[in-house]
């Protein structure tokens, strides 16, 4: 288990950062689930919500100092014409190992990646074929115009907040109302059904983080896209001839 929880750290340290914002948010929504839960004597702020939003916070500041390290370094600027990239990874084999010393299973993926640039279409959207140079299988992506991402940004920041702060309010009211007193079962089943649609609509948030623009739309296993990693963007950005902004 420590074995487990170091080499996720380590992974995760090395991610990007819409990585640890993603992390971040889901350790905000488990946070306020155990805020809601805990509603009553022991009040929002109990230890497992203090645990959940210290982890966040800690993470949300890696991501913004990381943020900040590849701005500096010209990792973050704009490409061209609001292009895209992403990483289309061919999985080669997946292994797992056992660690008895450890205690732990450790699973490699092996792969074979490749950079994809896409251009946005003036108006809507369009399917865009990309043949894998591992194995010549063409794979679907979805890519949104400039108009469609604002549309289905702010669309999703409607319904991400509003699904959010109505829940939050129905455990809360929930939660002041029948606490400490004997909860009905209705009361008990509705509290639950409120608290998973708010740790749903909390890590919908992620959303807005991982969209960019192109959407990869799964056609058989083998395959799967991705935000690139830092090496990635510098040779991609290296080939390409592009020098740091500002």
């Amino acid at each position: 288990m420590f074995y487990t929880l170091i080499r996720g750290l380590i992974n995760l340290i090395n991610g990007t950062p819409q990585r640890l914002l993603l992390h971040c948010i889901v350790a905000f929504a488990l946070g306020t689930s155990c805020g809601v839960v805990g509603l009553g004597p022991s009040g929002f702020l109990n230890p497992l919500s203090i645990i959940f939003y210290g982890y966040a916070l800690l993470v949300v500041i890696g991501a913004a100092f990381k943020y900040v390290v590849w701005r500096q370094q010209g990792l973050m600027d704009p490409l061209p014409n609001n292009q895209v990239l992403l990483q289309l990874d061919h999985i080669l084999s997946v292994e797992t190992r056992e660690r008895a010393l450890l205690g732990a299973r450790e699973t490699t993926t092996n792969y074979a990646s490749q950079p994809v640039l896409f251009s946005p279409p003036l108006s809507g959207n369009r399917v865009v074929l990309v043949k894998c140079a591992e194995c010549q299988q063409e794979v679907k992506f979805r890519v949104d115009s400039l108009e469609e991402r604002k549309k289905r940004r702010l669309r999703a920041t409607l319904i991400s907040s509003i699904g959010f702060i109505f829940f939050l309010g129905l455990e809360i009211l929930l939660g002041d109302a029948f606490q400490p007193s004997p909860i009905p079962d209705w009361i008990g089943w509705t509290r639950l059904i409120s608290l998973i649609a708010l740790i749903g609509f909390a890590c919908s948030y992620a959303y807005l983080v991982n969209y960019t623009g192109v959407v990869y739309i799964v056609t058989g296993r083998g395959h799967r896209a991705r935000h690139p990693k830092k090496a990635e963007v510098a040779n991609f950005r290296q080939s390409l001839h592009l020098t740091p902004q500002g």
